[in-house]
């Protein structure tokens, strides 16, 4: 813990403790949420991260049913650097996953998302600091850290023509991933719709299920696929 760590607020949504009058339920700092904490102990998970410098979105999934957990957004609410918001980030992860089965822990490429070069470069940073969890982390490890294009998650998640023509713009694209969101797990829809902009814990969950999709096929829920839109690493059955 560190001076800085009471900077951080979660808020968060329980998918299967929380209802439609919880949904703004949250805390500073990095300390353990009981409930999150009680609902990943023994299942093998899937966790993705929709990573910002200013709001980090979060999505926790059980990888053997493809159940959802639990969304949260991690809000810097006024670190002195973007390595300390980063840090609360890591710290707060540890302290729910680090002793937790992952199966894959799963990130956006961020590079598509600005021209802006100084942008590019913050965002990059961020990606090196997460990759780097794979080392830092009991849990983690080079083999279930998982990097995908934002192209590629969407063109799974947002498949439906309905959003035909809405996945290109950064604006057009999180408002349908809400949408798809909500209709996907109708629980998270006050969650979802409790500000005017999406919160980026939807793009977490379009992320992993995003991932998911491309890695694995739709017809036999174990077997792993080779893809051309992610880093090449063992592409094996699991």
């Amino acid at each position: 813990m560190t001076e800085y760590d009471n900077l951080l607020k979660v808020e968060y949504f329980i998918y299967d403790i929380c209802d439609d009058s919880e949904s703004n339920l949250f805390q500073f700092g990095t300390g353990i949420i009981p409930d999150l904490k009680s609902m990943i102990e023994g299942k093998r998970l899937v966790v993705a991260l929709d990573q910002a410098t200013k709001k980090t979105g979060v999505c926790i999934i059980d990888f053997d049913t493809r159940r959802l957990i639990a969304v949260l957004d991690l809000i810097n609410t006024g670190f002195p650097s973007k390595t300390a918001y980063f840090e609360s980030i890591y710290a707060f992860l540890c302290n729910h996953i680090k002793d937790s089965d992952i199966v894959h822990f799963i990130y956006e490429i961020p590079i598509e998302h600005s021209k802006n070069t100084y942008t590019r470069q913050i965002l990059e940073s961020m990606r090196m600091f997460i990759r780097d969890f794979g080392f830092r982390m009991p849990s983690l490890s080079d083999e279930n850290m998982v990097e995908i294009y934002v192209t590629a998650w969407r063109g799974h998640f947002l498949a439906d023509k309905r959003y035909s023509g809405k996945r290109k713009t950064r604006d057009d694209a999180k408002e349908s991933t809400r949408q798809e969101v909500c209709r996907r797990f109708p629980s998270l829809l006050n969650y979802a719709y409790k500000r005017a902009e999406p919160p980026d814990s939807c793009d977490a969950v379009g992320i992993a299920c995003g991932a998911l999709t491309e890695m694995y096929s739709t017809y036999l829920k174990g077997f792993r696929r080779v893809n051309k839109t992610m880093p090449v690493k063992n592409y094996s059955c699991t």
